[in-house]
């Protein structure tokens, strides 16, 4: 903030489309609102207080995701591919999420029937 005086005030809706994974850890919060600014303080601890879409900082949280889930190797003899390794990981996810729901897509196999329009007249 550019003036200390000023009070900001940072809102959260919590509602039908928030991840039923977020609305478990509000609810188990006994302070909601003082844990996200302790959230968001241990984020900047982390990551800077620069754009979080910046690709510097998307690549940040991509390499600690994987490291957590023990997907990425950080020794010194791996780590020059670390960026390569975070994108293959990524795309390969992506990659297995398409085949996941790719089935429910087109299980009809029948014919599109083709839609007849004439001047004057809409076939429905």
């Amino acid at each position: 903030m550019n003036d200390n005086k000023k009070t900001q005030t940072i809102q959260l809706r919590i509602g039908q489309k928030t991840p039923e994974s977020t609305k478990e850890w509000v609810n188990n919060q006994s302070n909601p609102n003082d844990a996200a600014k302790r959230i968001l303080e241990h984020f900047i601890r982390l990551y800077g207080v620069g754009d979080i879409d910046s690709d510097e900082i998307q690549v940040k949280m991509a390499k600690d995701l994987l490291m957590a889930k023990g997907g990425l190797d950080l020794s010194p003899t791996n780590s020059v591919n670390t960026i390569s390794n975070i994108k293959q990981q990524q795309n390969s996810n992506i990659s297995e999420e398409k085949k996941d729901t790719s089935f429910e897509i087109n299980t009809k196999s029948e014919p599109q029937q083709r839609q007849v329009v004439r001047r004057g007249e809409i076939n429905v």
